[in-house]
């Protein structure tokens, strides 16, 4: 969990939650949806990075590596939301 005002990246960062079903947005001709959550599990760490990854077939984001310092500990799982802006 993140707390605000601990981290100057989690100010940053502004969630929000969407209700019901994913609205669904044109791009190059194909439906995608508008955001995609993943759950990430923790792999490994590296100097100043922990590595997570994707548990899931086709995988959406694969591979994500997350700055030590953007978060108190090292999480076990971490959830990842993207939004489609454009």
């Amino acid at each position: 969990m993140i707390e605000y005002g601990v981290n100057p990246l989690a100010d940053q960062i502004k969630l929000k939650q969407q209700s019901g079903k994913n609205k669904e947005c044109r791009s190059q001709g194909k439906n995608i949806p508008e955001k995609i959550g993943v759950e990430m599990e923790y792999e490994r760490s590296t100097k100043n990075t922990h590595r997570y990854v994707e548990k899931g077939s086709p995988p959406k984001i694969g591979v994500l590596y997350l700055q030590k310092w953007a978060v108190q500990g090292q999480p076990k799982r971490i959830r990842v939301t993207v939004e489609v802006l454009e």
